[in-house]
């Protein structure tokens, strides 16, 4: 069937539209128009050659949102076929796991996080206001600095600084000579 006319279709069945090999039987397409106060649609815009294709939400009101559902626990898949990037123009809101199994880089070279390796990169400083757990070396190419003079340690020489008190709960080794009070008073008396 072809036509050249503007095509109005007016029906509220849940069905209005049902195309498949065996109509409302598991059809490929079917338009619902069940809903007695509809106002909202989804319009589909052709473009010249590669330009695109248009798939927008439709609505008597000013803002309209646009759901796309997968049924039951099935997955929705975003240019699974195409070879083609992704763009998010917008805020995106993530409220269940985000997981990538490719690099992560945020801005290229910003952040990143190697998914072969699990290395991560930052670039700019890294500003961390809670707790920091290692659970394995923490290795330090450069300086480590602590409140900037309170504590030091010179990546260079290995020299380490205390600003404040030096203070042991515990046994203080020098060398593989236990520092007791016995030993100090030794010390010095050499001095």
């Amino acid at each position: 069937m072809a036509t050249t006319s503007i095509e109005a279709i007016t029906s509220t069945s849940a069905s209005a539209l049902a195309i498949g090999r065996n109509g409302a039987t598991n059809p490929v397409l079917k338009i619902d128009c069940s809903t007695s106060s509809a106002a909202t649609g989804v319009q589909v815009k052709g473009a010249a050659a590669a330009a695109g294709v248009a798939l927008a939400a439709i609505s008597s009101g000013t803002n309209e949102n646009l759901t796309i559902d997968a049924k039951g626990s099935g997955t929705v898949t975003i240019n699974g076929t195409g070879t083609g990037a992704i763009a998010l123009a917008r805020n995106t809101a993530v409220t269940g796991t985000l997981g990538a199994s490719g690099n992560l880089a945020i801005n290229t070279d910003k952040f990143t996080v190697a998914a072969s390796s699990g290395n991560t990169a930052v670039a700019g400083t890294m500003t961390v206001t809670g707790a920091v757990t290692f659970s394995s070396t923490l290795g330090v190419a450069g300086n480590v600095s602590v409140n900037t003079n309170k504590f030091t340690v010179a990546a260079s020489t290995g020299n380490t600084v205390v600003g404040g008190t030096l203070k042991s709960t515990g046994a203080l080794t020098i060398g593989s000579t236990e520092l007791t009070e016995a030993n100090l008073i030794a010390l010095l008396a050499l001095l």
